[in-house]
């Protein structure tokens, strides 16, 4: 993205904050856009697995589609007929799946904290990366003076080669 970053540069008259902070949003856009989506879809996936799970709490389950005992030669039949018995009465379903809320409510805050996680660790890296582009040429001089003090002339071959990866 460097290569990206100096056109754009080039571009806004050396304005190098106004050109970081576009790279830096332009990046976000590209890595953020697919985790919302996924987010809201996991949202609403989640949303109507609730409102079908209260459903069936209130009325039963529905009949158990035809495919389960084709598809499934040897425990086929066994699962549909547990599965018609669970939806004659929705009390008894109830009574069966109510031990698996407080862990499945635990599971889901915590995998929502690893996402909000995530999203911390993304934000703190884009703006690391937004310094970065802005006093990239700073930051490069400051390295080759110290790694020419530490290893003579051969310390400035790596930089350009370590800034060729960004």
């Amino acid at each position: 993205t460097w290569p990206a970053y100096l056109r754009l540069e080039q571009a806004l008259n050396g304005r190098r904050a106004l050109a970081a902070l576009i790279t830096t949003l332009l990046i976000a856009a590209l890595l953020m856009a697919p985790l919302i989506l996924l987010s809201m879809s996991l949202a609403d996936g989640v949303i109507r697995f609730i409102e079908a799970l209260r459903t069936a709490m209130i009325s039963g389950l529905p009949p158990p589609p035809p495919w389960l005992s084709e598809e499934f030669p040897i425990v086929g039949r066994k699962l549909a007929a547990t599965w018609q018995a669970a939806g004659q009465d929705g009390a008894s379903l109830t009574a069966a799946i109510q031990p698996y809320f407080v862990p499945l409510r635990n599971w889901l805050l915590a995998r929502s904290g690893d996402v909000l996680e995530g999203i911390l660790q993304l934000s703190l890296s884009l703006l690391t990366a937004f310094f970065f582009y802005r006093d990239g040429p700073a930051i490069v001089r400051t390295l080759n003076a110290v790694g020419t003090r530490l290893a003579g002339p051969r310390a400035g071959s790596p930089i350009p080669t370590a800034g060729g990866t960004i």
